[in-house]
């Protein structure tokens, strides 16, 4: 049997928040961003000269400003009790 902690809706679509064609486009977008920063120099020159895609998104992450990044750690969308009320109060 297989499981999957992440759950995704039937017509999955990349979140408005993410600034384009990062990792995967899933939710782990954020850790993946963070550990691509942590890279040593040395270790950026290396996957950039291995791989186009890897230097895209490189150069992607590398250019990001600080508020996008913030924005890639969620958002929330909206809240349903369990009888089917909005958190707001709707």
């Amino acid at each position: 049997m297989l499981s999957s902690p992440i759950l995704l809706p039937d017509h999955p679509e990349v979140a408005p928040e993410s600034p384009g064609d990062l990792h995967d486009a899933t939710e782990i977008d954020e850790m993946l961003s963070l550990l691509t920063l942590a890279l040593t120099d040395a270790e950026k020159r290396e996957a950039r000269a291995t791989d186009p895609r890897a230097a895209e998104i490189l150069d992607r992450v590398d250019g990001m400003p600080p508020e996008v990044l913030a924005r890639l750690h969620g958002t929330m969308r909206s809240l349903h009790d369990a009888t089917g009320a909005r958190g707001d109060g709707t």
